[in-house]
């Protein structure tokens, strides 16, 4: 029960791990209590989690919004060749977070490891998706050292580089042009909601009955000294400041299929 598999025309998905996505109510939900609280670091937004213990159910409150905790939609790229041989790197198909990259501006702003983005994405993205030892354990810690900048030392979540989205074998572009498909990431209306912009000008496109729209998204790969890396909402690969607001977190992992 750790992942259930699934085809689409576009490729093969997993739906793995449960995150809060979509509005659910503006009223309790039945049955639930409050519990943790989680810190989205956009700069500092934080949600609390309501938990049915007859069902299971979850649903994080925001601003007067309760979004239920659904199934985290991953798609399937091909073997890992930067990460691991033996697994397969999995690309949430959602922006499904936010956080600054970084508190500030400079070079040691945009070193990965020392920053928001990644505490984000492999301590709080992970905690709230994954509860369970067995989830837990479906993910294999991944190490990467090519970029002392964008290096990864055994995380289970991770931002992608700038080389993972120009890797035809994760089912990326190779080229990077203004826009790209292959790039385009929608953002959830729960993302939206804790702070991640998304382009109304774009074409919406309707997933789980809402609305959504294409946004911008961090990668973990420094642009010289003071910036860092960017998909934007078209799907090109450009740079900003680490303190940009706007952007997203797109997680990634590895596991075995």
């Amino acid at each position: 029960d750790n992942y259930t598999l699934t085809e689409s025309a576009s490729g093969s998905y997993v739906y793995m791990g449960f995150f809060p996505q979509f509005a659910y109510s503006t009223s309790q939900p039945s049955g639930t209590t409050a519990g943790s609280s989680n810190v989205h670091t956009n700069p500092s937004t934080t949600t609390t989690t309501y938990t049915n213990s007859s069902t299971g159910e979850k649903y994080e409150l925001y601003n007067g919004t309760y979004y239920k905790y659904t199934p985290i939609l991953w798609k399937i790229g091909s073997t890992s060749t930067t990460y691991s041989n033996s697994y397969y790197l999995l690309i949430s198909e959602y922006i499904i977070g936010d956080s600054l990259f970084a508190s500030g501006n400079g070079s040691s702003y945009t070193i990965y490891h020392n920053n928001l983005l990644k505490t984000y994405i492999n301590e709080t993205i992970y905690s709230m998706a994954f509860t369970t030892t067995t989830q837990q354990n479906a993910l294999k810690g991944v190490t990467d050292t090519s970029d002392s900048y964008a290096q990864l030392s055994g995380d289970k979540l991770f931002a992608l580089s700038r080389s993972d989205v120009l890797n035809g074998s994760y089912g990326f572009s190779t080229t990077n042009l203004n826009s790209s498909d292959t790039r385009k990431k929608f953002v959830t209306p729960f993302a939206n909601a804790i702070g991640c912009w998304w382009g109304t000008s774009y074409t919406a496109k309707s997933v789980n009955g809402a609305t959504t729209y294409p946004g911008n998204w961090w990668l973990r790969t420094p642009y010289f000294s003071s910036n860092v890396y960017i998909v934007y909402s078209a799907g090109g690969i450009y740079s900003d400041d680490p303190d940009f607001s706007n952007p997203g977190a797109v997680p990634a992992c590895t596991i075995a299929l």
